[in-house]
């Protein structure tokens, strides 16, 4: 599992690197955003699979990591520079911190997991 985890995200990283070298427009900001939340979401992804935490925890965890990242993923195309009063960057940083949250409160709260 945590293998296919690696292969996956460099496949995907690598994939975003070539649609980046492709699609003239596809500037710097959105692929440096969109790099940083794949990269994000599978370690996140290798981390929840790695850990000790319950069965049923892993599973909605990496479900919902899933979805958030995918979402964090088609916000990036969206994203405007400067990084100031950008709602899109608010977003992508919100919903990474929900993510890290709930890794948190899970941890904290499953019978198996080592604090």
């Amino acid at each position: 599992m945590k293998r296919s985890i690696i292969y996956t995200a460099i496949f995907i990283l690598i994939l975003n690197v070539v649609l980046f070298l492709l699609l003239s427009s596809y500037v710097a900001d959105k692929f440096v955003i969109s790099e940083i939340s794949i990269a994000l979401s599978f370690t996140l992804l290798y981390y929840i699979a790695a850990s000790s935490i319950d069965n049923g925890f892993k599973i909605f965890l990496t479900l919902s990591f899933i979805v958030t990242g995918i979402s964090k993923f088609v916000l990036s195309f969206f994203f405007k520079p400067p990084f100031t009063d950008n709602r899109v960057f608010i977003a992508i940083v919100i919903i990474t911190a929900v993510e890290l949250l709930s890794i948190i409160s899970i941890k904290y709260f499953s019978k198996h997991a080592k604090l």
